[in-house]
C-alpha cells in the first residue's frame, strides 16, 4: 500500500489527525517549522507515537533568498548546522569553495556540515524535551527512545537547476559522507531536488540517477520544484512518471516530497509514498515559505479536487455530484459562516478520511479508481456546457491518460 506522510505546518493539525478516522501514516515536519514552534511540534510528535521524519531543508543555504534571512528559524538552523562557523558574519550562503576543494573533493567543512545536519535530525526532539520540563512524562515512558528516533535520516541536499553540475557533486559528496556516518539501524535517504524543466531532459535525469545510485543509500525523496499535478500538462505528468520508473529500477523506496493523488496512483510504477499537508501542500516552490490559507477549501471526493468551500453546493449541483455524508460533512451546515477555524477543521478531517479511503482503493482496486475518474470526467464535461468549472475536474482526464499511457 502506498504510504502517506502527513506534513505538519500548523500546530492544531495534529488534533485534527487524532480526531479523524485515519490510522496508517507517518509525520514529516521541516526543520524550519520545528524551529518556529519547537514545543508545539515536539509535543505533537510525541503524542501521536507515529514514525516521524525531519526534513532538514538545507537547500535554502545554497541559494540567495533575502526574504528568508529575517525568519526566526533561519539563524537557529545556521547555528544547529554549524553554518555560522563556515560563512562570514554578514553572509548566509555556503560558498562552494568551503565545501569542495580545487579538485572537487569534499572539505572537512562539508563533512562537519553533514555530521551536524544528521545529528540535528537524530537529537533535536530529545534536546527540546530536555529544555522543557513539562515533557518529563514523555521522557520517563518505557518506549521513549524509539519514539524520539526518526524513521529516516535525510542527507543534506541542494537544488539542481539547468546548470548545477557543481552542486550535484556537492550533493553526491554529502550522501557519501552521510553513509559513512550512518549509525546502527539508521536508514539514509537522499533528496533529488530538481527544477521542473529538467523533467524533460532525459540525459540529465539519467545522469542524476546514475550519480545518486550509491551503495548504502536506503531510499530517495523526489522534489520537483512547484510541480503541480493538477495543472500539469500530460507531457509533464508522463515525464514525472518516467523519472519514478527509472529511479525504481534501483530497488529502493521512493517518496514524493510534495505530491497528491496522481503520485499515489504512481505506486504501481514504483513510488512508495507521498508527502503532503491536510488539504494543501501538494506542490512547493523550494524557495518560498508559505503563509496561512486565505480561504477554506473543501475536497470533493468524486472530482478529487479541492474547491472553494463557499462554492461547494453550487459546483456539486451543477455537475450532479453526490454529497459526502461523513460525520464531518454533516456538521458543516450548522457551522456559522464566519467560523473560519471550525470550517477548516471539519474540511480537514473530511479530507483525511477521503484520502485514507483513496489510498486503500488504489492498493486494492486501482483499475476501478481510474475507470471511476474517467466516468466522472465525462459526466462533468457534459453538464458543464460553458466550461465554467473545468479547472476543478480536468485533471481526472490527464491523470487517467498519464497512468494508462503505454510508454
Amino acid at each position: 500500500m502506498p504510504e502517506f506522510l502527513i506534513r505538519l505546518n500548523i500546530g492544531r493539525e495534529m488534533a485534527w489527525i487524532e480526531d479523524s478516522e485515519i490510522n496508517d501514516y507517518s509525520i514529516i515536519v521541516s526543520a524550519t517549522v520545528l524551529e518556529s514552534f519547537p514545543k508545539r511540534f515536539t509535543n505533537a510528535i510525541l503524542k501521536t507515537r507515529k514514525p516521524f521524519i525531519i526534513d532538514p531543508y538545507t537547500h535554502i543555504f545554497g541559494y540567495n533568498v533575502p526574504q528568508l534571512r529575517d525568519k526566526r528559524w533561519f539563524a537557529k538552523l545556521m547555528g544547529h548546522y554549524g553554518i555560522d562557523l563556515i560563512v562570514s558574519p554578514d553572509d548566509t550562503l555556503i560558498p562552494l569553495n568551503q565545501l569542495l576543494d580545487p579538485k572537487k573533493l569534499p572539505t572537512d567543512k562539508l563533512k562537519s556540515f553533514v555530521e551536524n545536519v544528521m545529528d540535528y535530525q537524530r537529537n533535536r526532539i530529545q534536546s527540546i524535551c530536555d529544555e522543557i520540563s513539562e515533557f518529563e512524562e514523555f521522557e520517563s515512558s518505557s518506549d521513549t527512545s524509539s519514539t524520539l528516533s526518526p524513521k529516516y535520516i535525510i542527507s543534506p541536499y541542494f537544488y539542481l537547476g539547468y546548470d548545477s553540475d557543481t552542486w550535484r557533486q556537492v550533493n553526491v559528496h554529502c550522501i557519501n559522507t552521510a553513509i559513512n556516518l550512518k549509525q546502527n539501524g539508521e536508514k539514509i535517504f537522499a533528496v533529488i531536488l530538481i527544477d521542473k524543466t529538467i523533467l524533460a531532459m532525459s540525459e540529465d535525469i539519467d545522469k542524476i540517477i546514475s550519480d545518486y545510485n550509491i551503495e548504502g543509500v536506503d531510499g530517495y525523496f523526489i522534489w520537483v520544484t512547484d510541480f503541480d499535478e493538477k495543472t500539469s500538462r500530460l507531457s509533464e505528468l508522463l515525464a514525472f512518471r518516467r523519472l519514478v520508473e527509472k529511479l525504481s529500477k534501483l530497488k529502493k523506496p521512493i517518496y514524493n516530497m510534495y505530491g497528491g493523488l496522481y503520485s499515489f496512483l504512481l505506486h504501481k510504477y514504483g513510488l512508495s509514498g507521498v508527502c503532503h499537508s491536510i488539504c494543501y501542500g501538494e506542490h512547493k516552490d523550494p524557495f518560498m515559505i508559505g503563509g496561512m490559507l486565505a480561504n477554506v477549501r473543501y475536497y470533493q471526493p468524486l472530482i478529487r479536487s479541492k474547491i472553494p468551500f463557499s462554492r461547494r453546493y453550487e459546483i456539486e449541483k451543477t455537475l450532479d455530484l453526490d454529497k459526502c455524508d461523513c460525520k464531518y460533512c454533516k456538521e458543516l451546515p450548522d457551522v456559522s459562516t464566519d467560523s473560519f477555524g471550525k470550517q477548516m477543521e471539519l474540511c480537514g478531517k473530511h479530507f483525511l478520511r477521503v484520502r485514507a479511503n483513496e489510498i486503500n482503493e488504489i492498493e486494492h482496486t486501482s483499475g476501478k479508481v481510474l475507470s471511476n475518474m474517467k466516468a466522472v470526467y465525462e459526466q462533468a464535461k457534459k453538464l458543464d456546457r460553458i466550461l465554467a468549472y473545468d479547472s476543478f475536474y480536468d485533471q481526472l482526464d490527464s491523470w487517467n491518460d498519464a497512468i494508462t499511457y503505454n510508454m
